[in-house]
């Protein structure tokens, strides 16, 4: 987060952006998005991925397609979808 903050305030004031630059950026912020990736798919706690994606089967068909994990994905009912 931070990395891709200061990449935009360096780029923000530059009229003219090379080509080198654009790649340095290119893969600043590829590698921000593989570590996001890698919190939401491999290191989320169990009770945290309930709440967020557990909640509906669409929330946890989404980050099943996200993180190209296991054929089913267990859906824990909150109390507002409980019947």
């Amino acid at each position: 987060m931070r990395l891709s903050i200061l990449l935009l305030a360096l780029l923000a004031g530059c009229s003219t952006i090379t080509s080198t630059e654009m790649r340095v950026a290119s893969t600043l912020l590829e590698s921000e998005l593989d570590g996001a990736e890698m919190m939401i798919c491999k290191l989320i706690p169990i009770s945290t991925w309930q709440k967020r994606y557990g909640s509906t089967p669409e929330r946890a068909a989404a980050w099943d397609r996200l993180c190209n994990q296991a054929q089913s994905v267990p859906v824990v009912p909150t109390k507002a979808s409980a019947p």
